[in-house]
């Protein structure tokens, strides 16, 4: 699917994808590195928070789809990241 999405991409744009050809893999290289840095992340007890909290976002959509209530859930991706970071916090605390 790519090199045929990639084929019709150079047809049109010749140069511009020559470009993207050299970028897009140092991207997704950086993105992989920074995944690596993230394994702390996949012990149980962050799965477990972070499960948690994903299982409560897909419910805000479902209250949004169903129109009982207007929840802006985009508001809450943050907590992505800060819930997982503040059980750590508080893992050293005590």
């Amino acid at each position: 699917m790519g090199m045929i999405s990639s084929s019709i991409l150079a047809s049109l744009y010749r140069i511009g994808m020559l470009f993207s050809s050299v970028w897009v893999p140092l991207f997704q290289g950086s993105l992989i590195s920074f995944a690596n840095s993230l394994r702390l992340l996949a012990k149980p007890k962050y799965l477990s928070v972070l499960t948690s909290l994903g299982g409560l976002l897909v419910f805000a959509i479902d209250i949004r789809l169903l129109e009982i209530k207007d929840i802006k859930v985009g508001n809450f991706l943050s907590a992505l990241a800060m819930m997982p970071l503040d059980d750590y916090i508080y893992s050293i605390v005590v």
